[in-house]
């Protein structure tokens, strides 16, 4: 079974390299980007099968950018995990409305993200094996 490509979108270098060295122990391929807009123009030449999309991030926010991606037929059904340091319920709310599967409190604690990432995984699969 190929590695599944997960992209880690954070503009904090710790956070972001914190995410990689345990998804890349699990045997995933991790591919990163450090913005909203490089999110984007990522998404353009990678195949992803999970974004793990910060939400505060500065110029486009990860609201802004889970927008786009749920608004563009190409990307629209690729699970999100938002990353958090806001409790904010409000927050959680509106991008629960936007389509995330799940999201992860920072700072991310290793079982944690591994066991959300694992389901929405599981989860996609069965969803791609419902539409086949």
């Amino acid at each position: 079974m190929p590695s599944k490509t997960i992209l880690i979108v954070d503009d904090n270098f710790m956070n972001q390299r914190m995410a990689e060295l345990i998804l890349e122990q699990e045997d995933y391929f991790v591919v990163k980007a450090k913005s909203g807009m490089e999110c984007l123009m990522e998404l353009q030449h990678t195949p992803v099968d999970l974004i793990l999309l910060d939400l505060e991030m500065p110029i486009m926010d990860g609201v802004q950018t889970l927008e786009i991606i749920k608004k563009n037929k190409q990307w629209m059904n690729i699970p999100v995990i938002i990353l958090t340091a806001s409790a904010d319920v409000s927050t959680v709310k509106e991008v629960s409305a936007l389509g995330i599967i799940d999201y992860i409190k920072k700072p991310i604690q290793q079982g944690d993200l591994v066991h959300r990432v694992k389901k929405a995984l599981q989860m996609q699969e069965h969803d791609d094996d419902l539409i086949l």
